[in-house]
């Protein structure tokens, strides 16, 4: 596949691999992705999303009356979940690591990433709400902190909260976790890459 010189411009084959993939594997982004080759080149699951709801948004509201709705493990999100994530971001707004730890059991299994995902795609009205309602200072990195982490992932790989002490307060304000979310956002075939090798370790 040629490199698209805008990146930001699908190609008639990208937005023809990801319609045939939703009809195969419906809001499945991941394995889309996964059975696609090299015809999404480098888009991320979120990407496809986004191009799907903004150009066939009919297609989107059709999929979701009959998608279970799993996270990223395979396991279906409950009614419950689903009201503790409403509930906590009635709260706490997008900050979903307070959410997923206030929780108590509830969010138990879901990670501050699969919860953002899953508001996202499925109470996405709520979620870009919410958005606008978001100072944009409280979300925004500075230049200095992604060097920071970028640095650190160098030398630690995903060892976030050991990059966190050792950045010179340059991170002081953000959380282990936040970290682990900027990195999966930003650079996720890097991420992928040192999940990849952790894995590959065999411990004692």
């Amino acid at each position: 596949m040629e490199a698209n010189p805008r990146y930001n411009v699908w190609t008639s084959e990208e937005t023809a691999t990801l319609l045939e993939g939703v009809e195969k594997y419906r809001l499945d982004f991941e394995r889309i992705m996964a059975e696609s080759g090299d015809r999404l080149g480098k888009r991320k699951a979120s990407s496809l999303y986004r191009y799907l709801y903004k150009h066939h948004p009919d297609k989107v509201r059709e999929l979701r009356k009959g998608t279970p709705k799993w996270n990223g493990t395979g396991f279906p999100w409950t009614a419950e979940e689903d009201a503790a994530l409403l509930e906590g971001v009635e709260k706490h707004g997008l900050d979903f690591e307070i959410i997923q730890a206030e929780s108590g059991d509830r969010l138990g299994k879901r990670s501050a990433i699969a919860i953002a995902a899953h508001l996202h795609i499925y109470y996405h009205d709520k979620h870009r709400e919410l958005r606008a309602a978001t100072p944009r200072s409280s979300a925004t990195w500075t230049a200095e902190e992604k060097a920071a982490l970028f640095e650190g992932v160098e030398k630690h790989e995903l060892d976030f909260e050991r990059i966190k002490a050792e950045s010179g307060g340059r991170l002081d304000k953000r959380s282990a976790s936040a970290l682990k979310q900027h990195l999966y956002i930003h650079r996720p075939d890097e991420y992928k890459e040192f999940k990849r090798n952790d894995k590959q370790i065999v411990k004692p």
